[in-house]
C-alpha cells in the first residue's frame, strides 16, 4: 500500500506541501504492481453496454488523479487497471453527461457502489449495478 509521512511539511493524500527553509523528513511506502478490476455492468440484472464505469478512491477528493474511468462495452463488459489502494466501484447511467467530477455528486452515488480493495497484482471480476 502506497503510503507518505512527512515532518516539516505538510500530506495531503499523495501531495506534500513543502515550506521553504524548513528540514525535512519524508516517509515514502511504494507498492509494486497495478491491480485489475474488471467484470460486468448490470441494469436489472442483465448486461448494459455504454455504461459509465468509475472506479473512485477511498478519500477521491485528495487522491482524484488515482481515479479511473471506463465505458462498458455492448455486452456489459469493463476493465480498469489501478494503483493499489482501497476504492468503491461505480456504474452510472448517462454518466458521461452529468456533473461525475463534484464530490457532492459522486457521493451520492458511492453508497451504492461496490467496496474494492486492490492489491499488488490483484485482479479482481466484479458485477456492479448501474445506477
Amino acid at each position: 500500500m502506497d503510503h507518505v509521512a512527512a515532518i516539516g511539511a505538510k500530506v495531503s493524500g499523495r501531495s506534500i506541501e513543502i515550506a521553504s527553509g524548513q528540514p525535512l523528513q519524508l516517509t515514502v511506502e511504494v507498492a509494486t504492481g497495478m491491480g485489475r478490476v474488471e467484470g460486468v455492468a448490470l441494469r436489472d440484472g442483465k448486461p448494459a453496454g455504454g455504461i459509465m464505469i468509475m472506479l473512485v478512491p477511498q478519500d477521491f477528493e485528495d487522491e482524484s488523479p488515482l481515479l479511473r474511468r471506463d465505458q462498458s462495452d455492448s455486452d456489459g463488459t469493463f476493465l480498469l487497471d489501478a494503483v493499489p489502494g482501497r476504492y468503491t466501484l461505480v456504474a452510472i447511467e448517462n454518466g458521461w453527461d452529468k456533473e461525475w467530477a463534484n464530490p457532492s455528486v459522486m457521493k451520492m452515488w458511492l453508497k451504492a457502489g461496490e467496496l474494492v480493495e486492490v492489491a499488488p497484482d490483484g485482479k479482481y471480476t466484479i458485477k456492479v449495478k448501474v445506477q
